[in-house]
């Protein structure tokens, strides 16, 4: 049984996503975000919202990681403590009333991006597992789980804490002087050169956190879903920033192009991804497309 067909598995995933909600709408009130509201609807904003919580609960994640500390429960006492002082900020500057004011109504046109994520569900929902092998999305999967299940991002192996140095050559593959570490224990694991045992993931670790606090939540195959869900966020992502550069029927037309890179994607599309395998580094694409939203607002 995996920890979300639990009765506290759920209760647990409740409890984080109304968390989740309250600190990113507390967040953006008190700190007046957006500050310009061109053609902002609540379909954008809650968008915005969603983003803005799921950024701090990778960063929080990404922190408890690092200081071996990584729970569920801990993130969302933080997340707590942030919504509660948040609320208070937001309710002493008046900034809800008057941003809720601001925010319009969703066009009926708008209907046709829901209606596209949702067929974009579907299809983005059944990822390929990649567990184990060398393939750069394996490695993501067992860094999240990993933190899911120790609390921490380094991997201790007591096994390799009691090899003698002067074998490594032996076991393991030596790398170009510029890398960070002379021997790697597997692709994407670094054999630490000062702490004996210790491996050090090689890839960029808030993807994994966000892989963690699924896997926290559901086990696997909930974590799974991770990477499918930053996928979805891109497609909208680049949806409303089209729409702000151009109009509407532009950014339909920019993500029902995109979306159909997913035959080629996998799981979620090229763009969104950079090099390498495609289910890769969504996190950090998406940041770059909401960089470049920000700043076509501030320019109107």
């Amino acid at each position: 049984m995996t920890p979300l067909a639990s009765s506290t598995g759920l209760l647990t995933g409740i409890v984080f996503a109304a968390v989740l909600i309250i600190s990113g709408l507390g967040l953006s009130s008190a700190l007046g975000l957006p500050r310009a509201h061109p053609q902002l609807d609540w379909i954008e904003f809650g968008f915005i919202i969603f983003m803005l919580s799921a950024g701090l609960a990778l960063w929080f994640g990404l922190l408890l990681a690092w200081l071996g500390w990584f729970s569920i429960g801990v993130l969302i006492l933080l997340l707590g403590l942030v919504a509660l002082v948040s609320w208070i900020v937001a309710w002493r500057r008046g900034n809800l009333q008057s941003m809720l004011r601001s925010v319009s109504r969703p066009a009926r046109a708008e209907a046709a991006l829901i209606g596209l994520l949702a067929l974009l569900s579907v299809i983005y929902f059944r990822p390929h597992e990649f567990i184990e092998g060398g393939a750069d999305a394996g490695v993501y999967v067992n860094m999240g789980a990993h933190i899911a299940q120790t609390g921490q991002l380094l991997v201790n192996d007591p096994l390799i804490a009691q090899l003698d140095s002067s074998y490594y050559p032996v076991f393991f593959r030596e790398q170009p002087a510029h890398y960070l570490t002379r021997y790697y224990y597997l692709p994407g694991y670094f054999v630490s050169d000062t702490v004996p045992g210790q491996i050090i993931p090689q890839f960029y670790a808030l993807q994994a956190v966000s892989i963690a606090i699924l896997t926290a939540i559901g086990g696997v195959p909930l974590g799974l879903l991770a990477t499918p869900l930053w996928g979805l966020a891109g497609v909208a992502a680049v949806y409303f920033l089209a729409r702000s550069l151009f109009d509407r029927r532009a950014a339909l037309l920019g993500d029902a192009l995109l979306a159909e890179a997913v035959r080629e994607g996998w799981v979620t599309p090229p763009i969104l991804v950079a090099a390498g395998p495609p289910p890769r580094k969504p996190v950090m694409k998406l940041h770059d497309l909401l960089k470049d939203l920000e700043s076509d607002r501030e320019d109107r």
